[in-house]
């Protein structure tokens, strides 16, 4: 669901408008709002609804009118867990140069936060790129043993060199490919700050074809600095999602 946003002059600033006070000023109504229409279950009851939201750009210029992406995370009280079916998730991550230093360190976190979340039935394979693609880690299945080996393999992660994202994007292709069974649900995670640019229109096949085969795709942009435009093509294409980590804090949110 969209919201729109209407900056008041408290807002304003020399450089645009602020969007920093976005949760005090809207979030309140943007709550009451999908409570009552989220959180009706026939018997009367009521629910707590927990709202938060990290905008991806803190200052707009005045002049424009802009499509922001956000990461908008809900938390509803009084719900049982459905039941768990087991997942294939190919995390296909980036370890360029340009990830260095905190962002490898959200990288990394995001991929354990991942891992903790996985049942014993669950598998995961880990493919890195930089220049070129590597494989990490071949189908694992989530158990104790398969997590703390999976564990190891990303605490090794270093970044540097430039970035392919299409590599990683085809050697991840491969592995749903040919693995010989598969479990019920399907899914390629892209962490990336998706500077790279270059064969846009083959990531987005690529991206297309993994949809079609019911993979379902989901891209998470790192840092602010993170190519959006991009980013959203490659998530669009394959009618997944893309959300943005610009911080450490913003991981239980992203994957919650």
């Amino acid at each position: 669901q969209g919201f729109f946003f209407f900056p008041d002059a408290s807002d304003f600033t020399s450089e645009g408008w602020d969007l920093s006070n976005i949760q005090e000023d809207e979030i309140s109504d943007w709550q009451a709002q999908i409570a009552e229409q989220s959180t009706s279950t026939g018997d009367d009851s009521t629910h707590k609804v927990e709202m938060n939201l990290v905008s991806a750009k803190h200052v707009v210029p005045r002049e424009s009118v802009n499509e922001l992406f956000a990461v908008l995370s809900l938390r509803v009280e009084g719900f049982g867990s459905r039941a768990h079916l087991p997942s294939d998730i190919c995390l296909c991550l980036d370890v360029s140069g340009s990830m260095r230093h905190q962002k490898l360190e959200n990288l990394i976190e995001a991929s354990l936060f991942l891992l903790a979340e996985l049942g014993g039935n669950d598998r995961v394979s880990i493919v890195s790129f930089n220049t070129r693609a590597s494989l990490v880690s071949g189908w694992v299945r989530t158990n104790a043993q398969g997590k703390a080996a999976l564990k190891r393999r990303l605490h090794s992660l270093r970044a540097g060199g430039g970035t392919s994202i299409l590599s990683g994007m085809e050697l991840s292709k491969g592995l749903f490919d040919r693995r010989r069974s598969h479990n019920p649900l399907q899914s390629f995670y892209l962490l990336t700050d998706g500077i790279d640019g270059a064969g846009l229109e083959r990531k987005t096949a690529l991206a297309a074809e993994m949809m079609s085969a019911d993979i379902s795709i989901a891209v998470f942009g790192f840092g602010a600095d993170h190519d959006s435009d991009e980013l959203t093509a490659i998530a669009g294409a394959g009618e997944g999602s893309f959300v943005f980590i610009e911080s450490a804090d913003a991981v239980a949110d992203a994957f919650g």
